[in-house]
């Protein structure tokens, strides 16, 4: 009964999206001005023509064999849920089995009582295509912005970019590997289109989805462009006719330039800051990174990194960039002791990140697979979109030679806003990481023109001079800004927060003066408690910061905050804060004295530190 439902089902959708939009994709044309004179032999995303023997060959040792046998679960994830059930839980699940059964489709290999072994015969592996054929027909090919809940909602653009990479990329392995679709071609090819579109009119008409996309040009947007580069990709060749769409909605060229153009726009302006923090926290640059890593790797592979000109903006290929490679070096230096990512702002504790899927020719590439490996949860590729498949097309264990990172494992970013303390890069190390953000690092970034245009703060908190401290294994001291996402509004605000509060306050929370901040772009957000580390220095024996911020409950009671951060002997971290109220006056008390530290480090057993605790009038 099921399954003559759900054929009904699927007919009827395939027949209103082609009485539609038969439009879409008339014929085969010309590829875009960027695809000008590229190879687009399929397959062009998770795989290229020719990677098939490579991936076979890895599948008899790890990481190769458990990541397969992720896809392999992942693939039969989809066996339970009915083909006409479009809630956002059930179609990322079938997207996902989608794109894993067509990967596993290309490389000839199944699971069998746990060994990756061959398909045992043709019928076999034709079964694992003729499923994802089938999930690929079921697709849901509407913009959850533009439908109600539970099926969609005013933020939801994430879970339809989800869907849309997935989708295509499947559509892509599947015919690339020699699937023959026949008649279920164009439908398919159809479908995708009208799902692309739906989501491209939305940022190019934001009236349609409520402005929504205006709002939030974070995560959502690079994840959704990122996600219609990778349709522009695998529909290139395909035109819908102009009278028919006036205005463009429907053009895969125009997704790949949106696509290029708004993930750079994100990443290197909006959110990067100039030495490789990203504003939104290490958790949203991960989460990002599952639509990022497969649409930037397979744009480098299809040019060989080379840079294109959109608009009259020349555009790097960001995938072995440096500003981009810089940005998975910082997310190195944010994790912790255990391998997971630092929780500040809104990052749920716990996550690893995919640094198996960066560029296995970077000068970092062997510190990336040690943390890759060394993690609470090993060669990680799980989340809303599965990276199993492209990790192992991806990471070259022949190549790239596992080791911590080399050099000081204390480090500086003054324009991310982070100072990072660590004895080493050991599980037990004693680690410390200081926030003390400002600009882009706390979600205030301007765009190519130096305006404030697209600003908003939706994950940042006000937390200047906050800090965390683990040793031996242990967290020793949390800042506790965020456990969950359900629970985030119980701990985000500055209370929540290891800093110091002038009159019981701390820091405005920035998202409103943000928002307020697009009304007058080319000005200054209206936002206190922006930090500043400065004064930093990293020595044998003694490593220190400071994070100046200037912030309280109104303008009369503001106060300058400056707490000092010393880390000595890879063992002591001492911070010492200062306040200064305005029209405070002179100081009416201090005290000055000496921390002694006695140690066995062989060059320096002994060091005196001065500390200075400053009381001024009006300072509660």
């Amino acid at each position: 009964m099921r399954t003559r439902g759900v054929g009904v089902v699927v007919v009827a959708v395939v027949a209103l999206v082609a009485a539609s939009c038969a439009f879409i994709i008339p014929t085969p044309g010309p590829p875009g001005a960027v695809l000008d004179g590229i190879d687009l032999s399929r397959p062009r995303i998770v795989m290229r023509p020719g990677d098939v023997a490579t991936v076979v060959s890895r599948l008899d040792r790890e990481p190769y064999r458990s990541l397969y046998t992720q896809s392999f679960n992942n693939g039969r994830s989809a066996d339970g849920v009915a083909l006409d059930d479009h809630s956002i839980a059930a179609e990322r699940i079938k997207s996902r089995a989608a794109k894993e059964l067509a990967f596993q489709y290309a490389v000839g290999y199944t699971v069998v009582g746990g060994a990756v072994v061959p398909f045992p015969d043709a019928a076999s592996r034709q079964a694992v295509g003729d499923r994802a054929r089938q999930l690929l027909l079921s697709m849901y090919t509407q913009s959850r912005l533009e439908v109600p809940p539970p099926l969609g909602g005013t933020d939801r653009d994430i879970n339809t970019s989800e869907e849309l990479l997935q989708w295509a990329t499947a559509y892509d392995t599947l015919v690339g590997a020699g699937y023959l679709l026949g008649a279920n071609d164009q439908p398919i090819r159809t479908s995708l289109a009208v799902l692309a579109g739906a989501l491209y009119r939305d940022f190019k008409t934001p009236s349609l989805a409520s402005n929504y996309t205006t709002v939030l040009p974070n995560n959502h947007r690079s994840k959704s462009a990122a996600a219609l580069g990778v349709a522009g990709i695998v529909l290139a060749e395909y035109r819908p006719v102009p009278a028919t769409d006036p205005n463009g909605y429907y053009d895969p060229a125009a997704w790949l330039e949106f696509g290029i153009d708004q993930v750079d726009l994100v990443e290197n302006w909006l959110y990067g800051t100039g030495d490789g923090g990203y504003g939104e926290g290490p958790y949203y640059q991960r989460y990002g990174a599952q639509n990022l890593l497969p649409f930037l790797r397979a744009w480098d592979r299809l040019t060989d990194g080379r840079s294109v000109t959109i608009g009259g903006t020349t555009i790097p290929s960001l995938y072995r960039h440096p500003s981009y490679q810089a940005t998975q070096r910082w997310m190195l230096d944010m994790t912790l002791p255990d391998g997971s990512m630092a929780p500040v702002d809104d990052g749920n504790p716990g996550r690893t990140y995919y640094f198996g899927v960066l560029a296995q020719d970077s000068p970092e590439a062997g510190a990336f697979a040690w943390r890759w490996a060394n993690a609470v949860t090993p060669y990680d590729t799980e989340g809303s979109i599965s990276l199993a498949a492209d990790a192992i097309v991806a990471y070259d264990d022949t190549a790239v030679t596992p080791a911590p990172p080399s050099g000081s494992p204390t480090a500086f970013y003054t324009e991310a806003g982070n100072a990072i303390f660590r004895s080493d890069w050991g599980p037990d190390a004693v680690h410390s990481v200081v926030l003390g953000e400002h600009g882009a690092a706390a979600e205030l970034g301007r765009d190519r023109e130096g305006l404030g245009r697209v600003a908003s703060a939706a994950h940042e908190h006000p937390d200047s001079g906050s800090f965390m401290l683990y040793a031996f294994g242990e967290r020793l001291l949390l800042d506790p800004g965020y456990l969950t996402f359900p629970t985030r509004g119980l701990v985000n605000k500055a209370t929540d927060h290891n800093i110091v509060l002038v009159d019981g306050k701390g820091p405005e929370d920035p998202f409103v003066p943000s928002i307020q901040w697009a009304s007058d772009p080319a000005g200054s957000p209206n936002v206190d408690g922006q930090a500043t580390i400065s004064d930093t220095f990293d020595t044998s024996f003694l490593d220190g910061a400071r994070v100046t911020a200037r912030y309280g409950a109104s303008t009369a009671r503001a106060a300058d905050v400056s707490r000092r951060f010393l880390f000595a002997d890879d063992r002591y971290l001492v911070v010492d804060d200062t306040l200064d109220g305005a029209g405070a006056g002179a100081p009416i008390g201090e005290f000055k004295g000496t921390i002694t530290v006695i140690s066995d480090h062989p060059k320096q057993p002994k060091a005196e530190i001065p500390v200075t605790a400053m009381i001024r009038g009006d300072i509660d």
